[in-house]
């Protein structure tokens, strides 16, 4: 399950790379965002954090929608044309095989690695928490912090209580 997520990821953002309309890059991002959240729920044994972690995402592309709504919307979509197509699918068989002949290049993300520091605690809530900032673990953790802090600035740059609405009204 968790190999067929990652593929899927992996298509999802050479599919990113390839946009350049802001609705359907948002609409990309609202499926890693799934994406992201089914692969979290598969590793740990609770969903409760990629709950959380979708609820964040949510929240966070409903303020970007609303602001790409009122700068770009107009804009026409694009096509795909058949080189991006070809080498989408070029990609993909790529992925595919390197995924199906080198599975242990995905080690890091099976459950039995991630439970290393079970057998000292065993409150299950603490396990939770212990899974979320394991050493395996914690580059995913660091990279949402991080995410998450960066959308704030942009998004605290892009307002300026000075100048009122994003949208004027007419």
């Amino acid at each position: 399950m968790t190999t067929v997520l990652i593929m899927l990821m992996t298509a999802n953002l050479i599919m990113f790379l390839q946009m350049n309309n802001p609705l359907s890059l948002g609409m990309l991002l609202l499926v890693q965002t799934t994406l992201l959240s089914l692969f979290t729920s598969a590793i740990m044994k609770s969903s409760w954090f990629s709950y959380v972690l979708f609820m964040v995402f949510i929240g966070g592309l409903l303020i970007l929608f609303i602001y790409v709504i009122s700068l770009a919307s107009n804009e026409m979509f694009y096509s795909f044309s058949k080189m991006n197509i070809l080498m989408t699918m070029i990609m993909m068989l790529m992925l595919t095989t390197m995924l199906l002949y080198k599975n242990d290049m995905f080690i890091i993300f099976n459950n039995y690695d991630m439970m290393s520091m079970e057998n000292s605690y065993k409150a299950e809530n603490i396990d939770l928490v212990i899974k979320i900032f394991n050493q395996k673990s914690a580059m995913i953790t660091l990279t949402m912090m991080i995410y998450l802090l960066l959308t704030l600035f942009v998004i605290v740059s892009i307002m300026d209580i000075f100048k009122g609405p994003i949208r004027q009204k007419n």
